[in-house]
């Protein structure tokens, strides 16, 4: 093999496992993200409402 052809095979290898590296690190980055999300929405949702709050949801219902 030649100085290029093995340079170019460096290169390749190289930006391959940055590539990989890049997506592993992006997929859990999210999942985290997305986990904190429903974490908080499933908080606000079991919070309990202020009077002013049911009361104005009652008016609504009706």
């Amino acid at each position: 093999m030649e100085q290029a052809d093995i340079t170019g095979v460096v290169i390749v290898v190289v930006v391959g496992v940055v590539a990989f590296a890049v997506s592993r690190f992006a997929t859990r980055h999210f999942a985290q993200r997305r986990a904190q999300r429903q974490q908080q929405h499933k908080a606000e949702a079991d919070a309990p409402q202020s009077r002013q709050v049911r009361r104005a949801n009652a008016r609504r219902k009706r």
